[in-house]
This record gives C-alpha cells, structure tokens and sequence, in this order.
C-alpha cells in the first residue's frame, strides 16, 4: 500500500512543479555553484528576502575561483543583511577548498566545513542527480500532514531523525533532484506553516491530514520559551565620521557575528570618559532564541572620534568615515539604525 502511496505522490508532484516552477535565478541556466550558493543563502531566510542579494553575489563573486580569491571583508559587507554571518564565513572557506579540491558527492560535500546533511543533500541531489532526500523545516511539514504524524515533537533534531527515513523511502530515485526541488517548493507556496492553500495542493488526494481534517494539528513542535535582554550602546560622532566596534553579541550564538561591526556597547568605563548623554533611540532584533532591545545614547561630553581611539576604553573601535558607511561589514540591524541615526 505506500509503494502505491508513493508512486502517487511523486507522479502527482513532479507533474505540478513542471508547470508551477518558480522562475529563479539559480534555475535558470544552473550551475553547481548558482546551486551552492543559493543553499547557503536560503539557510534560515526566505526567497523573496535573499533574491536582490543573490544577483549581487553573483555579480561580485560570479564564480567559486572568483569566491575564493575575495577577502573576508568583501564577502561579509556584500552578505550584510542576510544574517547568521558564519553562512558567508562557511561559503568562503568552501569555495577556497573547492578550487583546491573539487568534490561531486554528498558524502564529500558533508565533510565541508558548514554543510550539514540538509545541503549537502540539496547540492547532491540537484547538481549530480544523486539519489538522497532533502529534509528541512517545509519537508518535515508536509510529509507530516501527508502521513497523518500528530505526535508532538521537542525539537527540529528530533523530527528530523523521524522524519529522514520516510523522506528516503518517498524520494524518486529515477529523479531525485527536481523530486527535492519539488516538494520543497510544494512546502514553501502551497503546504505553508500558516493558512495551507489544501484548496490548490497537488497531491491531497494522498494527505492523510486532508481526509481527516487534522491538517492544523501537523507537524507539532513544543513552543520553545523566548529570552529577552536589554543593551545599552552609544552612538558617537563628530563631524566626519563615527565610531563602532567588534560584535560580542554574537559570542554566545555560536559566533554568528564574529567579524562584524556594530554601534559601541556602553560600559562603566566608557561612561565615566564621555558620560551618559541622552535615549535618542531604541532598536529591536532577535538571534536565536533570544529578543535584544537595544537602547542607544549620545555622549554626555563633545568628543573626536579619532582622540577617542588613543584612551584604552575605546581602543579596540573602528573609527568610519561618513562616506565609507555602504562599505561596512556591519550588521543588518546596525546598519539600518546608522541610517536613521546619520539623517
């Protein structure tokens, strides 16, 4: 009966994403890198999100030789933005590796440093046509309500070991890349997390969750309880240019943010330099599963810039020039505050 179930589903589904494809750019004329990036990119973001970066990307980076030859800085200012900064760190050391020693397997590629078994299934699959399944958050979703599976699960880790050898079992070995890119892409327009368009779904004649109405109910995570902590920074300026520093935010998230520059944060050392001057505004953003309010200040003192970088409080800041901002390897977050704050 599920050797009947799966011969359906993947007819069913291979016929729909012929004709509903998205038109994407690393579809378009692909290539092992296009595929290779993009994976890295779609980590943790959303397509539409990612696309004005990818085209950039390729355009500065067109090629792993071009990659591997650009210095971290150009790589991590021309991923500002994306997020989970050590993805661009990943990407560079992957395609210096590369040049050296190309690989074509998914076993090879699972030995490259920030590729797990999601990507490496992705780049397989979609670029040598290797028979192995890909299983990430919109796959878990929809062979979940395809079977029916309503148990709840504690973590991501835990519905993957569950759900992996079902997602081999329903895999079409005759086309297992375009099968991938397929019921991906099911998950991520039709089978979505909210408001499931079942009305449209290509294969509800075989979704269990459809028949018996608990489409709702899969796949059920454990609610994972939030954090929230508030940051004191300063904003400080003269006529030519502000100061910023290394991120430590990042220190505790696995050094997400390793290498990249933010607004000052405000310590007792600091202030007893500059002062503690005004709230002139409030920034909100989230990493992981911790929420940051971030509350930046102006200097109580008039200072410079460059005389502040001479005191040892300050001496590990990174002095910028007003007309060099777009060049920063800055995060996203920052970045925009910058903006706001310059006008």
């Amino acid at each position: 009966m599920r050797l009947i179930l799966e011969s359906k589903f993947q007819s069913l589904l291979l016929n729909w994403y012929s004709k509903n494809a998205r038109i994407l750019p690393w579809r378009s004329k692909p290539s092992l890198y296009k595929t290779v990036v993009s994976e890295f990119m779609l980590q943790q973001t959303q397509v539409k999100t990612m696309l004005p970066y990818f085209e950039r990307w390729m355009r500065l980076f067109p090629s792993f030789e071009a990659l591997s030859e650009a210095n971290e800085s150009n790589v991590l200012t021309a991923w500002a933005g994306l997020g989970y900064y050590a993805r661009a760190k990943c990407l560079h050391e992957c395609a210096r590796g590369f040049v050296k020693n190309p690989v074509n397997s998914y076993r090879q590629w699972l030995n490259c440093k920030g590729i797990g078994d999601y990507t490496a299934a992705a780049i397989a699959s979609i670029a040598f046509d290797e028979a192995v399944a890909v299983v990430d958050g919109n796959v878990i979703r929809v062979l979940c309500r395809l079977l029916s599976i309503t148990e709840s699960f504690k973590t991501k880790e835990v519905a993957l070991k569950i759900i992996r050898p079902i997602a081999n079992q329903f895999l079409s070995k005759t086309n297992p890349g375009k099968y991938n890119e397929a019921l991906m892409e099911l998950g991520a327009i039709v089978c979505t997390k909210q408001k499931p368009r079942c009305e449209v779904c290509p294969v509800k004649s075989c979704c269990k969750s459809y028949q018996k109405d608990t489409v709702h109910l899969c796949p059920h995570f454990f609610q994972v309880k939030r954090t929230c902590c508030t940051m004191q920074r300063y904003w400080i300026r003269d006529t030519h240019a502000f100061l910023l520093e290394p991120s430590t935010v990042g220190k505790v998230f696995r050094n997400t943010l390793q290498g990249l520059l933010e607004l000052p944060i405000m310590t007792p050392q600091r202030m007893s330099v500059v002062g503690l001057g005004k709230l002139i505004f409030t920034g909100k953003r989230s990493i992981g599963p911790k929420d940051f309010i971030e509350q930046i200040y102006s200097p109580q003192k008039q200072v410079n810039s460059q005389s502040l970088m001479s005191l040892p409080e300050f001496s590990n800041c990174v002095r910028v020039p007003f007309d060099q901002r777009q060049r920063l390897a800055c995060t996203g977050p920052h970045k925009r505050w910058i903006s706001k704050l310059l006008q």
